[in-house]
């Protein structure tokens, strides 16, 4: 059950990010700044950092993708190297 609710709540994050910066473009940045560290200081620990912060990256790029007229390749790679950091930063921390 646990882990069905946190796919739900990265897939809630990830939307919820792509929309935003669909939306609103840079700017919304500072509210995920702000939403990352409130939820790393009040629940969580720097361990969970990149399990958080991967899907706010991923729905960033996705919603700055939409709102440029980007190609898909560029979403692809760009989802595709913050995976591969976020995955590098939690294996080697």
């Amino acid at each position: 059950m646990t882990a069905i609710l946190a796919a739900l709540a990265g897939t809630a994050i990830f939307l919820a990010s792509a929309y935003s910066f669909y939306r609103w473009g840079i700017k919304s940045l500072i509210f995920y700044a702000v939403f990352t560290a409130l939820f790393l200081f009040f629940f969580g620990s720097v361990r969970d950092f990149p399990a958080l912060l991967a899907p706010v990256i991923i729905g960033a790029i996705g919603g700055l993708s939409f709102k440029y007229g980007w190609q898909v390749k560029t979403f692809i790679l760009g989802a595709a190297a913050a995976i591969a950091i976020m995955s590098g930063g939690q294996y080697y921390y």
